[in-house]
């Protein structure tokens, strides 16, 4: 997170919130200029107490300088609120190819693939050409293939191609996931939440970044605050898939 914050510039810093949605599935933050970005909800757990966020009420028409420090902090409400914001700063037009990244890359019968955060519908479309997938997962989902934590480093190690969730930025896993991978042909940092700043993943394994644009302001933020998801995000045409190559 804090190498994503570098590349915000001062004139970015300076720009207005417009608003700030906090969906069940996804947090949306739209800026004066109009451009929306996406980060995963993924506080699972409440607690008795009614306040979900303590500065609710305070962001609308705050500068993006000041959203950006809640990056910082270790809560993933605050942190996934400023990747929502690196997004909507980030993810625009013309930030990668209009594509699914599997256009791109060579999937073949007998890969062996590490997922990192489960994406059921990648799963489906992997198992269906013959991977041999792994999936690891901090949420309690009934799934058959996901794997158990403690083998999931040696998995990483052994696999043809890694795809990780930009959701471990937020709860900062991104940088122990990356540092024990093998010699994977591919490793894709993968879903809405990913922010498409080639710059900052040149020092590290990942290949390629596929996420999304928003292309339909007014209905992602209807999405998000009815409680959608990815899914719905497609259905009614709010995002579109994004990706780019990272090492050329």
């Amino acid at each position: 997170m804090e190498k994503l914050l570098e590349t915000v510039s001062d004139t970015e810093k300076q720009l207005r919130i417009h608003r700030v949605a906090l969906g069940l599935g996804y947090i949306a933050v739209q800026l004066e200029n109009g451009h929306v970005g996406l980060s995963a909800n993924i506080v699972h757990t409440r607690t008795t107490n009614c306040t979900v966020f303590k500065k609710a009420g305070t962001l609308r028409g705050s500068s993006v300088g000041d959203v950006l420090a809640l990056g910082m902090k270790t809560e993933l409400l605050p942190r996934a609120i400023c990747l929502a914001t690196i997004n909507a700063l980030k993810n625009t037009e013309g930030c990668g190819q209009d594509a699914d990244v599997f256009d791109q890359i060579s999937i073949q019968s007998g890969d062996r693939v590490a997922m990192i955060g489960l994406i059921e519908p990648i799963v489906k479309m992997l198992t269906d050409k013959g991977c041999e997938v792994s999936v690891y997962e901090h949420r309690s989902v009934d799934h058959p293939l996901v794997k158990d934590a403690e083998t999931q480093e040696t998995t990483c190690a052994q696999a043809d191609i890694v795809i990780v969730t930009a959701t471990s930025i937020i709860n900062n896993t991104f940088e122990n996931i990356i540092k024990n991978l093998g010699t994977s042909r591919e490793v894709i940092l993968m879903g809405p939440s990913t922010p498409m700043v080639r710059e900052r993943f040149l020092p590290t394994p990942i290949t390629y970044l596929a996420g999304s644009v928003v292309v339909d302001p007014e209905k992602t933020l209807e999405i998000v605050m009815e409680g959608g998801g990815t899914q719905a995000l497609y259905r009614y045409n709010a995002i579109k898939k994004t990706q780019l190559e990272v090492h050329p």
